[in-house]
């Protein structure tokens, strides 16, 4: 019991470093991130007020490959430089992708899904829990897309662009990517079954999904915590 404290120990300090790590990157960026142009400013503004998401910030960076959102209490968009050649419509999808993200406080169920596979990281549902959460995370984003009357096809393409364009492991770690590892593939599947005749609202499915992961989440927390406090009895 004490090698698996200790290897326990060892593994949740490693992660809970990696996480310490990842915010002194995104300051670092946070930092050296510009203002993009005034034609993205202006289009983004049209956005915020067609979703009703305010108060979030718009920065590029050539540290950035893939869009990303991070922030608890001050929630940032962030852009790579290559934004600028992107076209409106390419923009707008990524926008209300990004901003369903702070809309639903996703930066904030991204914090605690880290801590908790840090206490539980030996515990192989907690991955894959931690896996289903993120999948049903990026759905509810991308039917927010369709939803607003983008063409499934259009979207679908872009996202498939983006597969091949990820971030470095520490803006991975605390951030939310729409071109998420892992979840790409089923998430285009998910999108062309959309019919671009229906206004779409984001799915029950998709928010019931995140919900009950989270649930989940707390569940295996407990029965581990449970398990731990048993065998110390013995």
């Amino acid at each position: 019991m004490e090698i698996f404290a200790l290897l326990w120990l060892a593994g949740s300090a490693f992660f809970l470093l990696r996480m310490a790590m990842a915010g002194s990157r995104l300051r670092s960026l946070a930092r050296s991130a510009k203002r993009p142009s005034q034609r993205i400013r202006n289009l983004f503004t049209s956005i915020q007020l067609e979703t009703g998401v305010q108060g979030v910030r718009l920065l590029v960076s050539d540290s950035v490959v893939s869009p990303f959102t991070h922030g608890l209490t001050h929630p940032g968009i962030y852009l790579p430089n290559s934004s600028e050649n992107r076209s409106d419509e390419e923009l707008a999808m990524i926008f209300r992708h990004e901003l369903a993200h702070v809309k639903r406080r996703d930066a904030l169920a991204v914090f605690l899904s880290r801590i908790f596979l840090a206490a539980n990281w030996i515990n192989p549902l907690a991955w894959v829990a931690n896996r289903q959460a993120i999948h049903f995370r990026e759905e509810a984003c991308d039917e927010s897309v369709l939803a607003a009357g983008h063409a499934p096809s259009a979207y679908a393409e872009m996202l498939f662009r983006q597969a091949s364009q990820q971030n470095d492991r520490y803006l991975q770690t605390c951030t939310t990517s729409m071109a998420e590892t892992g979840t790409i593939e089923q998430r285009i599947k998910m999108i062309l079954k959309q019919n671009t005749t229906i206004t779409r609202k984001p799915s029950q499915l998709a928010k019931l999904g995140a919900a009950g992961f989270t649930m989940l989440f707390v569940l295996i927390g407990f029965v581990g915590s449970q398990t731990a406090t048993n065998s110390d009895s013995d």
